[in-house]
């Protein structure tokens, strides 16, 4: 409705970065972002209303970052950075507010594209997605921290023996939601990759650690486009259709849904944008997907009783407006939409 467009207002502020944004994150909580940039340097802000408020400025990667991730609150302020310098550096935040480096993954044998932490249920980890095709499992063992390669081998520890998750760059990675919070173990974990091959894998742990593909999903050849599949984003919850996908190639936006655990993946919606679709996004209900595209604006979907999404609104430096062409924005700017419960 009209009103609840009104609900959500947009706020664009100028970041100080010296490249352009890679990708921008807002904390469970709504009060704190960080900004990743081609700079290198992330950058924590303080949401108060209306302001940004520069916090911090994280300076230990050597090359553009590509994105940041906000683990749960319930490990404390710790943020998550993956660069092109084949380093994945975990933030924590300490309690005079500064913060530090607590851990620096290098064992990547090329750019960290993408980095997601794990719903907390399974404690604190983090997959990570590379360049050379890998997708790997960092997690926090109390004294040290623990790396599971996807898929995995046993008995192989060197890097340069793992298997490629995907033919060419791994692309993007994002967690399966847990079954319950009750049920969540080690060997209910699931992964989702996407790959410049084209395809988005679907991966299962045990409780060893050791991760196998239980299904390959041929994206390109399934919506005829012959792009690389830039993100893959797994709907938490459970819906009317049990698992969805939310995928992005090339321009178009597509949904792939399994009816119940077990079964076969299969596309459920496809969606011509009219501009490259670089990143997709659910709320924390799964009832509510953000899409960003190439033009600067964000167009927002919701979930109608049938299980199909509906465009209900795009959202640009102009503000947020019924469904219809958008204005571009781009640059060193953030545009950060907040909506009203």
């Amino acid at each position: 409705s009209r009103s609840r467009l009104r609900a959500m207002a947009p706020t664009t502020f100028e970041t100080g970065h010296i490249g352009v944004i890679h990708d921008a994150q807002v904390d469970a909580h709504g009060t704190t972002l960080a900004t990743a940039s081609a700079d290198s340097c992330v950058r924590i802000w303080k949401l108060h209303g209306d302001e940004q408020v520069l916090s911090a400025e994280l300076k230990g990667h050597t090359g553009p970052v590509y994105q940041v991730a906000w683990a749960s609150p319930k490990f404390g302020a710790i943020v998550a950075s993956a660069s092109s310098d084949n380093t994945m550096v975990l933030w924590r935040c300490l309690q005079d507010g500064d913060w530090e480096v607590w851990h620096r993954q290098d064992s990547f044998l090329g750019a960290v594209t993408s980095c997601q932490f794990a719903p907390p249920s399974y404690g604190l980890q983090i997959a990570a997605a590379c360049g050379d095709g890998s997708v790997i499992v960092v997690r926090d063992a109390g004294v040290n921290f623990i790396v599971d390669v996807v898929p995995s081998m046993v008995g192989v520890e060197e890097a340069s023996s793992r298997l490629a998750a995907h033919t060419g760059a791994a692309t993007a990675v994002c967690w399966g939601p847990p079954p319950s919070d009750s049920a969540a173990s080690q060997s209910s974990r699931r992964l989702a990759s996407a790959g410049s091959d084209g395809h988005v894998a679907i991966w299962q742990a045990d409780e060893k650690g050791l991760w196998t593909q239980l299904q390959r999903i041929d994206v390109a050849g399934t919506m005829g486009v012959a792009e690389w599949v830039r993100d893959v984003s797994w709907r938490p919850g459970r819906g009317v259709v049990n698992n969805v996908l939310a995928v992005c190639i090339g321009t178009r936006l597509g949904t792939f849904a399994q009816a119940a655990d077990g079964q076969l993946w299969s596309l459920w919606e496809d969606r011509e944008m009219g501009h490259t679709v670089y990143k997709a996004l659910w709320n924390t209900l799964g009832t509510v997907l953000s899409v960003s595209l190439e033009d600067g604006s964000v167009r927002v979907f919701k979930e109608n009783l049938r299980g199909n999404a509906h465009q209900f609104a795009f959202a640009d430096a102009s503000g947020v407006h019924p469904p219809g062409p958008p204005e571009a924005c781009q640059g060193t700017s953030v545009i950060a939409l907040r909506m009203s419960a």
